[in-house]
C-alpha cells in the first residue's frame, strides 16, 4: 500500500470516528422535545377488575378548555404467556373538564399516554400495599 493510500485510508477512519463520537454527545431532537405537556392531571385509585384481574384505576382528569384525543398504552408489569406484553386503547375523547378512567391495571403496569401536539404523558402504578 502507498503512503498517501494509507495516509487517506487513516484519516477516513479519524474522520469518521469523530462524525460517529459527535453524533452520540449531541441530544436527538424529537417532536417532543419542544411539545408542552398534556393539560391532564392523573391519580390511581381502586378500580373494577378485568380479564387481567388488576385492582387499580388511573383517572385522567382534562385541565385543558376544550376536548382531548387522546391514546393510552400500558406495559403489563407481569408477563403472560397468554396475552402481549403491551395494550394500546382506542383514541379516547377527553371533554374539557372532562375524565377518563382505565381501570384492570396491576401494581407497577406502566401507562404512556399521548395526544397529538403534546408531550407524552408517563405514569406507572403504584406498588401494591
Amino acid at each position: 500500500m502507498t503512503t498517501s493510500r494509507l495516509l487517506r485510508s487513516r484519516l477516513t477512519a479519524i474522520l469518521l470516528s469523530t462524525v460517529f463520537a459527535v453524533s452520540l454527545a449531541l441530544p436527538s431532537a424529537t417532536a417532543g422535545d419542544d411539545a408542552p405537556a398534556l393539560p391532564l392531571t392523573a391519580s390511581f385509585g381502586a378500580g373494577t377488575p378485568g380479564e387481567n384481574s388488576g385492582p387499580y384505576a388511573l383517572t385522567l382528569t382534562s385541565t385543558a378548555d376544550h376536548a382531548l384525543t387522546v391514546t393510552a398504552t400500558i406495559t403489563f408489569s407481569v408477563q403472560s404467556h397468554n396475552r402481549p406484553q403491551t395494550k394500546v386503547l382506542a383514541d379516547h375523547e377527553i371533554a374539557a373538564g372532562g375524565s377518563w378512567t382505565i381501570d384492570d391495571l396491576a401494581a407497577q403496569d406502566k401507562v404512556v399516554v399521548t395526544a397529538e401536539g403534546y408531550a407524552p404523558l408517563e405514569l406507572t402504578t403504584p406498588a401494591g400495599k
